[in-house]
């Protein structure tokens, strides 16, 4: 995983992803990731990580809550895709984010871990993502 940041769209896995997104036309891209999360059972590798909790920014963007830093495809995107996200994507978005950031098998929670300031940053960015779903 290519990272410059902790944000959700500061690696080369999430832009990746975004490329896809701008191609396409509803929200099956979105429902996909936080699906692959969340029917991650013996390993929740990074690139899913990463790419689940982009999906669940699109989500909250949708509900007119986005990030700060939205990369300007993800904000096209969202104004010309003007879709409400359903409750139980909303839920499941809040469950992936649970799984990524406290599953033992989260391959992306352990990159993070490795330096304890930088985790500190991430987890302060996943409980800004989850209170802007919420």
């Amino acid at each position: 995983m290519g990272a410059w940041g902790a944000g959700n769209f500061e690696n080369d896995t999430a832009l990746d992803w975004v490329r896809g997104l701008a191609e396409s036309n509803d929200l099956s891209l979105v429902e996909v990731a936080i699906s692959d999360v969340l029917n991650s059972s013996d390993y929740l590798d990074a690139d899913l990580g990463c790419t689940g909790l982009a999906a669940a920014e699109v989500v909250a963007a949708l509900r007119n809550k986005p990030v700060d830093d939205l990369p300007e495809d993800v904000s096209k995107w969202v104004e010309t895709h003007r879709v409400a996200p359903s409750q139980g994507l909303v839920k499941d978005c809040l469950a992936a984010i649970d799984k990524i950031r406290n599953d033992e098998t989260s391959e992306l929670k352990e990159l993070w871990e490795e330096d304890e300031d930088v985790a500190t940053e991430w987890y302060s960015v996943l409980d800004d993502l989850v209170a802007r779903l919420q």
